[in-house]
Order: C-alpha cells, then structure tokens, then sequence
C-alpha cells in the first residue's frame, strides 16, 4: 500500500484515540484550518501525558493515605514536561498538607 512503518504507527495510534482525533477536528473547525495528522498526533500525546498525571497523582495520593507515620520520603519519577513539573509541585504541597510533621514517628536506629 505504500505506508511505511511510521506512518502505520501513526495511523495506529490515530485509531485507538479516536477522542483525540475528534479533538483534533474540532480545534480545526474552530480555528478554519484544516485536521492534519501532526495536529491529531499532538491531541494524542496531550491525552497520553494527561493519562500519565493522573494515574501517577492517583498513585501519589493512594500512597498517602496509606502513611502510618512511620515515613517521610515518598519517592516519585521526575516528568520533563515544564506543566507536568508544576502539576507534580501542587501535588506535593497538598500532599505536605495532609501529613502532619508533628504527628510523624520515626523509625528507631538498628545496629
């Protein structure tokens, strides 16, 4: 047919987020351009990061509300997305807000 492999990535990916390819159509509609695929491609990855946030903020804050004050470190990867970043530094204030430093115990020294 003449695609060749990342093209028919592309389609792929264009197929299984068909919210992002309406999405897509409608930001054409209402700017009077026309729907391209990097346009469609570019809704996709916004979807995909958004999906990424949430499950990692649904981690975040699952873990918590599971503290029983014997912790103070919660490890998290790092995003490279500026807005992801400013998302992550909310989530920690609220997080820091949720957990009293004074009611926190620490684990004792062993040798």
């Amino acid at each position: 047919m003449g695609f060749n492999k990342n093209q028919v990535a592309q389609f792929q990916k264009l197929a299984l987020n068909p919210d992002a390819v309406q999405e897509a159509i409608d930001y054409a509609e209402n700017n009077n351009t026309i729907p391209t695929r990097t346009i469609a491609l570019m809704k996709v990855k916004q979807a995909e990061l958004k999906r990424d946030l949430i499950v990692q903020a649904e981690a975040l804050l699952t873990s918590i509300e599971k503290l029983d004050g014997l912790f103070d470190v919660i490890v998290i990867d790092a995003w490279k997305s500026k807005a992801l970043k400013s998302s992550l530094r909310t989530l920690n204030s609220l997080a820091a807000r949720r957990i009293n430093p004074s009611t926190m115990m620490t684990r004792p020294f062993e040798e």
